[in-house]
């Protein structure tokens, strides 16, 4: 089994930092949803608009979950946009110019950011 993120609106899977793919093989796999969803958290990606897919050999079995409060993370509504930092915009597309992968930029529990800081 797989731990994915989707973007809910696109459908497209998570691949990298700056990259997302129509095809599933092809996603990141965060391997526990804590990750996933500390990821979210820490690119400030909307809640609202990506999902958790847990992805099986036989994708019949696939079970796609919101992200929300069974996981901690309260949704905005869907007519409140948020604007993310103007810090945090900057370094996620100074990264994305560098071609930066998660697993290069502080994905949970694989690599610590380059700055030192890791999310908790």
């Amino acid at each position: 089994m797989k731990t994915i993120l989707r973007n809910s609106i696109t459908g497209l899977f998570f691949q990298g930092l700056a990259n997302w793919t129509e095809h599933l093989d092809q996603a990141f796999d965060f391997q526990r949803p804590e990750r996933l969803v500390r990821f979210v958290r820490a690119a400030d990606l909307r809640p609202d608009e990506v999902e958790l897919v847990f992805a099986f050999d036989d994708p019949r079995y696939n079970l796609t979950l919101a992200i929300d409060e069974r996981f901690g993370v309260n949704r905005p509504s869907r007519n409140k946009r948020r604007e993310a930092p103007a810090e945090a915009k900057q370094e996620l597309f100074a990264n994305a110019s560098h071609g930066l992968s998660p697993s290069s930029h502080g994905v949970p529990g694989i690599a610590p950011k380059p700055n030192g800081l890791q999310c908790a």
